[in-house]
Order: structure tokens, then C-alpha cells, then sequence
């Protein structure tokens, strides 16, 4: 993500969630002397509410760019467990993060580079929320956090379908392949399970 991305993200969420939550439990005399500093993991992302996620998600895609990521994802995994569907979208986090990629999620969604990625491909509720999920985890993380439930190395660029299942790698020639030692989160599981009607192993 780019350094004017950043500092949006950085800035709404101070608006959002820090500054309020400094005021809420600073002591009065501490009001009059606060440091310029201040603690970006004030908030646990468990305790996060809807309109801060949504804060967050704005802050580093677009209404567009969440539909091309949730098109894309249908086209490219749908038949796997959901960490395997979220590895997708960290994918093309690491590559807009990348200097060798595209700088944006716009620009890297293309049908040359997601064979998948087609605009009439419908946009499904369980891709809306991996998308969604993934993108709020990613803006954490973008924040300072950690530990954020990433599924999917930083370092992982490039992916090809291998035996029916997307495999990761580093490099676009060689390099190392994800081994998947990374375990799923727990409430992929539970949303297989309310989406799908089934769980994964894995």
C-alpha cells in the first residue's frame, strides 16, 4: 500500500477509534499534558465494533476495488476451505504491497494476472466476507498490529493452480512454495460451516 494510503488509514483511524478512546479513560489532569505519542493498539481488534471495521476497510479499498477482489475471489477459489479462499486476497495485498507488483488492488486485479477474474462473475455473500474479513485484518496490520490472523506469508507474490488447489510462491520463476504451516483461523470454521453447511479440515 502506498505511503498517501497509509497515512489515511492512520489518520481515520485515529479520528475513529484513538483519540476518542484516550479521551474516554485519560485522567483530567492527564488531558492538559498527553504526549503527541500514542498507543496504536489501544483497541484489541477483537473489540473493534462494525463502523470501526468499516473505517478501516474504506481506508485502504474502494467500494470498486471490494467488488473486483470479491469477483475475483469467486473466480479463482471457491471450492476450498476458507483459509485457502483468504490466501487469495493476502496474495494481492503482498503483491500491492510489493515494489516489484502493482501498487493497487485496481490496478493488480486484472484478467491477464486472475485468469478467474471476470465482471460478470457474481458476488457471493461467503466472498464478500472473506474479502471483507481479509481487508480489515490487512488494515490492522498496515496500523501496527499483530498477530492479525494472516493465513498467508508477506514474501508469498505469485500463485498457480497445482493439483486442483492455488500454490504460492515467492518467486515468479522458482523460489519457495507456501507449505501451509500457518494454521486457520478459528472462525473460518465457523463460517464454512454457517456459508457452506460444512467444514475443513486443515
Amino acid at each position: 500500500m502506498n505511503l498517501v494510503k497509509r497515512i489515511v488509514a492512520l489518520l481515520a483511524f485515529m479520528i475513529m477509534v484513538i483519540i476518542p478512546t484516550m479521551i474516554i479513560f485519560a485522567e483530567p489532569e492527564d488531558l492538559m499534558t498527553a504526549s503527541p505519542a500514542y498507543p496504536v493498539q489501544c483497541i484489541e481488534m477483537a473489540d473493534m465494533d462494525e463502523e470501526m471495521k468499516e473505517t478501516l476497510i474504506r481506508s485502504v479499498i474502494t467500494e470498486k476495488e471490494e467488488t473486483k477482489l470479491v469477483q475475483m475471489l469467486y473466480g479463482e477459489e471457491r471450492t476450498h476451505s476458507f483459509r485457502e479462499r483468504a490466501a487469495v486476497i493476502w496474495h494481492t495485498f503482498n503483491r500491492v504491497d510489493s515494489p516489484l507488483e502493482a501498487n493497487s488492488v485496481n490496478k493488480d486485479i486484472t484478467h491477464s494476472h486472475y485468469s478467474g477474474y471476470l465482471t460478470s462473475n457474481p458476488k457471493k455473500d461467503w466472498a464478500i466476507w472473506i474479502v471483507r474479513d481479509v481487508t480489515w485484518r490487512y488494515a490492522c496490520e498496515q496500523l501496527g498490529y499483530e498477530d492479525v490472523g494472516r493465513v498467508l506469508p508477506p514474501d508469498y507474490l505469485y500463485m498457480a493452480m497445482h493439483k486442483g488447489h492455488n500454490r504460492f510462491r515467492t518467486k515468479y520463476r522458482g523460489g519457495s512454495y507456501y507449505d501451509w504451516n500457518i494454521p486457520s483461523l478459528a472462525i473460518y470454521h465457523d463460517m464454512e460451516e454457517q456459508f457452506l453447511g460444512k467444514r475443513w479440515d486443515d
